[in-house]
């Protein structure tokens, strides 16, 4: 079943330059999910959607197939991220096809029956992530972490959505025309008060993850922004001094 996946793999990427790789490649892959073959993060999936998908043209039941394997694939596993890139991707460029936020719907059911499923509120923070609405996507990452306190991806992506909110907000705050500077520096606070939002969860990170680049640079950039904020400098020299470091061992 495995030689199964693998074939239907190669022949989905292949039918970019043979079309016709796609129907066998929804064969291979369809008979080692009929073998009972299933790669450990649920990929298998993945490339059947594709595999359909690269055959809409010839039929329009294509895209339900595609779509009714992405739906296949996310229900069993929720935190895979292609199979997640791949719903909302077809929900946005196929007309009548669904509504993004239907995948919401979707997690939420399942969250009903298992409401402490890690995997479950992961992906519903990513999709939250790709509707734009970065406090739900917050909120699902912080159930995310109180469920499993050290997981390093569920601290670390909470300080990247604390920090990809700030960014917007701060984004909306250099588009508007001020008449003062108390209206101004009220923004201003709101703004830094996010991004301060960010700093525990990186350092939780950094903590699971020692020197860890993506971490140590985030901070670095964030303490800079807030470096007026009592103790920031300190911490920006800190980070600083670390990712200057962690360069010099690359």
């Amino acid at each position: 079943p495995a030689l199964l996946y693998y074939a239907g793999y190669l022949l989905t990427v292949d039918g970019a330059n043979h079309p016709e790789s796609f129907a066998r490649g929804a064969q291979a892959l369809n008979d080692a999910l009929a073998a009972g073959y299933t790669d450990e993060a649920g990929d298998v999936y993945y490339y059947l959607f594709h595999s359909y998908y690269g055959q809409k043209d010839k039929d329009a039941a294509f895209l339900i197939k595609a779509k009714d394997a992405l739906l296949a694939g996310i229900e069993k596993f929720p935190k895979n991220e292609k199979i997640l890139d791949g719903l909302m991707q077809l929900y946005t460029s196929e007309e009548g096809v669904g509504d993004p936020a239907d995948l919401v719907g979707m997690i939420d059911k399942s969250l009903e029956s298992d409401p402490d499923n890690v995997d479950l509120w992961f992906g519903r923070g990513r999709v939250f992530y790709k509707l734009k609405n970065y406090d739900e996507t917050i909120n699902s990452f912080k159930k995310v972490v109180e469920l499993k306190p050290d997981l390093y991806e569920g601290n670390y992506y909470l300080g990247v959505f604390y920090t990809i909110k700030g960014d917007e907000v701060n984004k909306e705050m250099n588009a508007k025309q001020y008449s003062s500077q108390a209206a101004y520096d009220a923004d201003l606070k709101e703004v830094n008060a996010i991004y301060m939002e960010a700093i525990p969860w990186l350092e939780k990170a950094l903590e699971l993850k020692p020197e860890d680049p993506s971490s140590v640079e985030l901070l670095k950039s964030i303490c800079f922004r807030l470096r007026d904020e009592e103790g920031m400098m300190d911490k920006y020299t800190k980070y600083n001094e670390m990712f200057k470091k962690i360069q010099g061992q690359q």
